[in-house]
């Protein structure tokens, strides 16, 4: 697994961030503890760290090696096996902006969850810290995810900005599919990402059930290898801003009401809700996937660079 990071922060800071305790717990786990030096323990633990789906709940992290401010080395037992994590840094276009590089050698996960999504949920956060100092998008991995899931994620951008995102053929090929499909514009229309499966069938999402623009779209989805069919909803709801309670003919208070309205209507609160998925079925997979299709949606919607990425072979 590699992963890219380009993260608008001067080096130091992003290997401030990977090895000191207090800061890891700020964007990455629920507790940390780190010793800088060769065999040193590099544990991460919580039910917000990707650990707590394995057995243990914590990396249990040995640190190989380091360079200061530019690699840095270290040993991730697991029970399916060994697994070792580089991250290397680099300044790209000038000293005030990063490039974290981050290479997981590992065993596969259980319940068909994907090292690439952990990181990439893992390196948002990072991103999102670092940029904006901004509390990270967490889940609780220890949460088991059964016949209802639902995920959730607010964005600077207004409604009709979201949908268009949600429904552009363009911008689907970016935060679900990788291929560019084709959203239909009317209930009974199909919703299809592109994906085939051997026999060149499509599979993911399908037919369309609900239909309500800048609000709420629902589809069918039956993806190769789920035990059987589910439904997905993408739920758009502008933020309310908090209320000012004007007095009676007092102009200020009014005026900032008024503009505490406006600015509730440049953001947007979007959920996932995939429903009808078997009780006895372990839909971790999922409960990560959406997540990973959240914070696309963001950047593209509040128009950021896609920062986190896969690295180019």
């Amino acid at each position: 697994m590699q992963m890219v990071a380009d993260i608008t922060a001067p080096r130091l800071s992003v290997w401030s961030a990977l090895t000191d305790p207090e800061t890891l717990t700020k964007w990455c786990c629920d507790a940390a503890e780190v010793e800088l030096r060769p065999g040193g323990p590099y544990r991460l633990f919580g039910p917000h760290h990707p650990a707590a789906l394995l057995s243990g709940g914590e990396t249990n992290g040995k640190i190989r090696g380091y360079e200061p401010g530019a690699t840095f080395q270290w040993d991730w037992p697991l029970d399916a096996g060994a697994s070792d994590v580089l991250f290397a840094l680099e300044d790209i276009r000038d000293v005030d902006q990063t490039r974290l590089s981050v290479r997981h050698s590992a065993p596969p996960l259980p319940n068909g969850v994907a090292w690439s999504d952990l990181w990439y949920i893992q390196l948002w956060g990072l991103v999102d810290f670092l940029e904006r100092e901004m509390e990270p998008l967490r889940i609780d991995f220890t949460l088991p995810v059964r016949e209802r899931l639902v995920r959730f994620i607010e964005i600077a951008a207004p409604p009709a900005t979201v949908w268009r995102h949600i429904t552009d053929p363009g911008s689907v090929a970016h935060w679900l599919s990788g291929e560019v499909g084709l959203v239909g514009d009317a209930v009974g229309k199909q919703f299809d990402a592109g994906w085939r499966n051997a026999k060149g069938e499509p599979h993911g999402p399908g037919e369309i059930f609900t239909y309500e623009p800048d609000r709420k779209l629902t589809a069918a989805w039956r993806y190769e290898g789920d035990p059987g069919p589910s439904r997905v909803t993408w739920q758009i709801d502008p933020v309310a801003a908090p209320s000012a309670e004007p007095s009676p003919g007092s102009p200020i208070d009014i005026i900032k009401a008024q503009q505490a309205d406006a600015a509730s209507e440049d953001r947007t609160r979007l959920a996932i809700i995939h429903e009808g998925l078997p009780a006895e079925w372990d839909a971790a997979s999922y409960g990560v996937g959406w997540q990973c299709c959240l914070l696309t949606l963001r950047a593209l919607a509040e128009e950021r660079e896609l920062s986190v990425h896969p690295e180019a072979s």
